[in-house]
Parts: structure tokens; sequence; C-alpha cells
């Protein structure tokens, strides 16, 4: 479920205004810090991908890494909770379900 989350994010898009645009950016720095800290705690998954930043580690599934990793995935939806979604264009608003998908998927497994 979570691999078919991130295949759903797609890029964002341009916006015609600027108040669009500074809630953009800070919408695609949300995103880029959700996707970054999700691949660096999955880097099979982004092998996989095809980011190779992550090659020389594997996941850590101990009990003290997924409570961590549980408590990420509860501030990241309270984040998601927070982004005015009046803001966004389809596509980002596409986005941000699909970050918030892989999040509760995460939580609920």
């Amino acid at each position: 479920m979570r691999h078919l989350a991130l295949s759903l994010v797609a890029v964002a898009a341009l916006s015609p205004s600027r108040a669009h645009a500074a809630a953009n950016s800070a919408f695609v720095k949300l995103e880029n810090r959700f996707w970054d800290e999700m691949l660096a705690d999955s880097p099979e998954m982004a092998t996989r991908l095809g980011i190779h930043t992550y090659d020389k580690k594997l996941s850590d599934y101990s009990p003290a890494a997924v409570k961590a990793q549980l408590a990420r995935m509860h501030a990241w939806r309270d984040r998601f909770a927070a982004v005015d979604k009046k803001s966004l264009s389809n596509d980002e608003a596409a986005d941000l379900e699909a970050m918030r998908l892989y999040g509760e998927s995460f939580i609920v497994s």
C-alpha cells in the first residue's frame, strides 16, 4: 500500500498567482521533507525507486525504531490536517491525499 501511495504522488503544478506561489512553495517544502523522511526510513523502497542515497542502509525494524517512526507518522498526520486545502492546486491536493494515505497505512498496519 505504501508503495502505491508513493507512486501516486505527482509533480506539483506551477501556480499563476503570487499568493498561490507562496503557498505552493510551502507545500512543496512540506512534501519534499515528508518523502525525504519516508525514504530514509525505507531505504529499500528508495533504491527500488532509483534513489541511491540510502543504498548502504537497511530498514530498522527494532521496537524503538518502529515506535519512533509511528510517532513521526502521527506528527505528519497533524501537519497534513493543518494544510489549507483551498490554497492547493488539484495536483497538490492529490499529492497531499497520497501522503496522508501513506501515513495512515503505516499507522494502522
